[in-house]
């Protein structure tokens, strides 16, 4: 028998990544199977080298009656005989299933992290350790394929994630190099014995279709057609990650008001995006309003593409998880519908309109400083030092950041709401303009006019927030002193 070198190969990949620290505690999540089986055993040679301890986690699903017991009783059998903690619990993921309203897979994958939060917390464990492989990942990536995911579903299983709200308890999958033949070399190597899930064997679910037909018909094309499909994962996640901040800045500037549970999307600043960060954007706003992201589909983002690009002034659409995307004249207004009706926001409606505030109220704002906007509106910040290059700057801004010339201030600046008889010459006009009229161009709904901040000084309207400037305090040529603003959505 040929000897694996996979625990050299696991030494070698975490080399040098500080992933473990003396007297750290790790949870091995094991299910029984071989790459779980491999793993523990992987873990426990690791361990003493870094001194760390290791503790052992299983959750028994309860979808196949006694061979999920018996799972559950091969794992507590290993991990007592290699002297490893473990903790244990039942999940009847298929009630669960049933009560969230999910598919049986969503449903286990949910309760599985879940549960590993529960037992990380309860014998005190820093990281969980998952035995997910490249096989794995390569299903993944051809199953999303199928599916019609966007590329950052495409950039298949990561390698981290968090687990818990408070940050302290991270999820590790570190044979995310390995295939399943290097898993069952490793187990034959080291005499493990393992369970076998039937399950795994049934075409019932689409996973496990692409396991037992379509990757052995794409093996007639291409013997390494694994090797292959995993290169492709790797090179769309580093695409993903390479654009991953631009994705952020577009999901930010398409916001017209971020505040939830009910988000609202400028079409205007949607469609002015380059295509691949604002689609991603979208998505982010669906996730965001209550759409689980597995359900998310290609086909849900183009569909709020196409009603953004249509004619209409006012439709509907109707997406997973009883949310839904209205628009109305130039913004889509997207929540769950107990969020819509709670509000009273209908098809003919221009927008939310409950917030309250304070008409009158106004407060300085000097440089460097932050006021914050009542109604957990957000805050303004303006800064007057270490400013970056104009030039850059201008071209990189979103629309919640301005440059103004400090020089064409007139008196003190202060920050306040729009008021009725406002009036403003704004970039570029030809002249002075009622702020109504602006607003009526920019097509922004009646009841969110009284909630636009804008930033004036003695002279009047410096800046009307995420819209335009005054024409009188543009950067030039002659420009000494120049004034950075910044919006930050509440």
């Amino acid at each position: 028998m040929a000897r694996s070198t996979l625990y050299e190969d696991f030494l070698a990949s975490v080399k040098n990544r500080g992933v473990f620290t003396q007297g750290q505690r790790a949870m091995v999540a094991c299910s029984g199977g071989p790459d779980s089986v491999a793993l523990l055993d992987i873990m426990t040679r690791y361990a003493p080298s870094v001194g760390i301890k290791v503790f052992c986690c299983h959750l028994n699903h309860c979808l196949r009656g006694a061979d999920s017991d018996e799972d559950e009783r091969f794992v507590q059998k290993l991990a007592k005989s290699r002297s490893i903690e473990i903790f244990t619990a039942t999940r009847d993921v298929a009630a669960l299933a049933r009560e969230r309203g999910l598919s049986v897979e969503t449903a286990a994958r949910e309760a599985r992290y879940e549960f590993f939060a529960e037992a990380a917390k309860k014998l005190r464990c820093s990281v969980v350790v998952t035995a997910h492989t490249a096989s794995d990942n390569v299903e993944t990536f051809l199953q999303r394929l199928i599916e019609g995911a966007g590329a950052e579903g495409l950039s298949g299983i990561p390698s981290w994630r968090l687990l818990d709200a408070a940050r302290k308890v991270h999820l590790w999958r570190p044979l995310l190099f390995a295939y399943r033949s290097n898993i069952e070399g490793y187990c034959a190597s080291r005499g493990l014995e393992f369970r076998t899930d039937k399950t795994n064997l049934e075409p019932t679910y689409l996973r496990n279709r692409i396991r037992l037909r379509l990757l052995p018909l794409l093996r007639e094309f291409n013997p390494s057609i694994e090797q292959a499909l995993a290169r492709a994962a790797m090179t769309v996640s580093d695409l993903y990650d390479y654009v991953g901040d631009d994705v952020e800045r577009v999901y930010r500037s398409i916001l017209y008001q971020p505040k939830p549970p009910i988000l609202v999307i400028s079409i205007y600043k949607l469609l002015e995006c380059p295509a691949v960060t604002a689609r991603e954007a979208v998505k982010y706003v669906l996730i965001n309003a209550g759409v689980e992201w597995r359900e998310l589909k290609y086909s849900h983002v183009d569909a709020v593409f196409a009603l953004a690009m249509s004619r209409k002034a006012s439709a509907r659409l109707d997406m997973p998880g009883d949310v839904s995307v209205r628009r109305e004249y130039e913004f889509l207004y997207v929540g769950r519908e107990s969020d819509f009706a709670a509000k009273g926001i209908g098809l003919d409606s221009t927008g939310p309109d409950d917030l309250k505030y304070d008409a009158d109220w106004s407060a300085v704002l000097v440089p460097p400083g932050t006021v914050k906007i009542p109604s957990g509106l957000g805050e303004i910040t303006v800064v007057d030092e270490g400013m970056p290059d104009i030039a850059t700057f201008a071209k990189d801004k979103t629309a919640d950041e301005e440059i103004i010339d400090a020089d064409a201030v007139r008196g003190v600046l202060c920050v306040r709401f729009a008021r009725n008889g406002d009036r403003f010459r704004p970039l570029g006009a030809p002249g002075v303009r009622k702020l109504q009229d602006v607003f009526t161009d920019a097509r922004v709904p009646a009841p969110q006019r009284r909630l636009a901040p804008v930033v004036c000084d003695d002279k009047g309207i410096i800046w009307v927030v995420g819209h335009r400037i005054a024409d009188r305090v543009k950067i030039t040529d002659k420009t000494t002193k120049p004034l950075a603003l910044f919006y930050h959505h509440g």
